[in-house]
Formats: structure tokens, C-alpha cells, sequence
């Protein structure tokens, strides 16, 4: 069976416009912002567009108009983009699926992913500083690399095999979300949040700052790869949780005779 999340489904259902990578560069470029519900579907690199030096500088000279009337996308489909410098933060892309994208260098910063599907993407050395990945879902292939993701939202956002590696999460919310069997080597998890944070199978080597981060104790480090002073602090988590498990074991025996033998006093008279 073929998992399909809710959200996609919806998109197929909403009437959606194709139009070529030059037309959205052209509606970008005489001030349109509301493009939502289109499918861009490219067929070659945006950097051999006639019009992709003046796209490029127009987002980059709007960078603070975005703020208050961003470029919207939500319910778009978004197909083989491929361009690096690129200047969009505040970017509204909610419930959108986006397939073949190679990003490179470029922002996003502030902008909002949420209930999102990603297909075979590669970013890198992106900002998504403050950005919103609530409920969003990447697909294998995906690689979020060496980029910087400080103050975003990943709650029950699900990865599976993805390549995050280098990728900064500092103070990062990762609640609920699910990083499954991905390469996670050498991210930084300064004080990010990771209550209930699913990291089975994970490959966890010369990750940084992993003691700082807030609820690690409930933390899902089945079969994780780590070395050195991470496997050293995982080991005493999974031995703390042990032996919590086992002092409730007890305590709930406890309690099972003790109503055992209430019950049996009663019966007596």
C-alpha cells in the first residue's frame, strides 16, 4: 500500500495551473505574490533563464517587503527548481509538494513549510532560520546539509533516511518528529527541544551539543550509532530510564498486592 498523507490528497482534488519556470519568474517579477495553487514544473536549471539575474536581484532588494507581503505558494506543486543565491524568506509554501528541488546557498528564512511533502530534494547550505516544518514529510531521497536551521519548528515533522548532516538545529523544536535510520553526523543540537524525538537507527557520530538539549529522556535511541562521549551519555540515559521503568514495576506491584489484600480482608468477614 502506498502512503499518501491527507494534505496531498486535498492538492489533487483543487483545480492546479501548470506554468513554466520563465512565467513565475516573470509574475515574481511585475510584483505578483499570490501564486498560489500553481504547479511549476522546470525543465532546466533556473540560471540558464534569460530573466534569473534580475529574479535573483529583485528578491534579494525585497527581502523586508516580504515580511509583511510574502511571496505565497501554498497548495502549489513545486517541480525540478534548481538555482543557488536565492532570497526568499517568508515564503508561505503550506501544504505544497515539492519534487527534484537542488537549492543551494540561499534563504528562507522565516518561511512556512507546514504539512508539506518533500520528493528527492537537496538543500545546502540553506538558512531556515525561524522557519515552520509542522507535520511536513520528506521522502528518500532528501538532504538538508550544512544548513542552518536555528529557532525552527519540526514538530512531528518525519524523515526517513534523510541526510541532515552539518545541519545546525540550535534551539530547535523536534517534538513528536521522527528522524529514522537518517544521517545526522556532526549537527549541532544546542538547547534544542526534543521531547518524544524518534532516532532509531540513527546515525548519531560527533553530533554536537546533544547533552544540552531539553528531554532527552524520552528520546528514542534504538540501535542509534554514536561514539565516544555521545554513546557514553546515551547509555547512561537508557540506564536512567531502566531504572525508572523498573522502580514503577515495583511500585505498581506493589500496589496490585496491597489491593490484593484489602479485597482478600474483605471476602474474609
Amino acid at each position: 500500500m502506498i502512503y499518501k498523507p491527507h494534505f496531498l490528497i486535498k492538492i489533487v482534488v483543487k483545480k492546479i495551473k501548470e506554468i513554466s519556470e520563465e512565467e513565475f519568474i516573470r509574475r515574481i517579477l511585475n510584483n505578483e505574490r499570490d501564486l498560489t495553487g500553481i504547479h511549476i514544473k522546470a525543465r532546466s536549471p533556473l540560471y540558464k533563464k534569460e530573466n534569473y539575474n534580475a529574479f535573483r536581484d529583485y528578491l534579494s532588494g525585497h527581502q523586508e517587503d516580504f515580511r509583511e507581503n510574502p511571496i505565497r505558494l501554498s497548495g502549489s506543486i513545486i517541480e525540478g527548481i534548481s538555482g543557488s543565491n536565492l532570497c526568499l524568506p517568508y515564503l508561505e509554501a503550506r501544504e505544497s509538494t515539492l519534487r527534484y528541488c537542488s537549492i543551494d546557498n540561499s534563504s528562507f528564512q522565516n518561511s512556512n513549510f507546514e504539512r508539506s511533502a518533500f520528493f528527492s530534494c537537496s538543500y545546502y547550505k540553506c538558512n531556515f532560520r525561524g522557519s515552520n516544518f509542522e507535520r511536513a514529510h520528506a521522502f528518500f531521497p532528501f538532504y538538508l546539509l550544512e544548513c542552518d536551521c536555528e529557532g525552527s519548528n519540526f514538530y512531528k515533522f518525519e524523515s526517513y533516511r534523510g541526510c541532515f548532516s552539518k545541519s545546525k538545529f540550535i534551539r530547535s523544536n523536534l517534538t513528536d518528529s521522527s528522524f529514522r535510520n537518517c544521517d545526522m553526523q556532526l549537527i549541532d543540537f544546542l538547547e534544542a527541544i526534543v521531547f518524544n524525538t524518534n532516532l532509531v537507527e540513527a546515525d548519531l557520530e560527533n553530533i554536537q551539543n546533544l547533552k544540552t538539549s531539553k528531554g532527552l529522556e524520552t528520546v528514542n535511541f534504538y540501535e542509534v550509532k554514536a561514539v565516544g562521549n555521545t554513546k557514553k551519555l546515551i547509555e547512561r540515559i537508557e540506564k536512567e530510564r531502566e531504572k525508572k521503568e523498573r522502580k514503577k514495576s515495583e511500585e505498581r506491584a506493589r500496589r496490585e498486592s496491597e489491593e490484593r489484600k484489602t479485597l482478600w480482608n474483605k471476602t474474609r468477614f
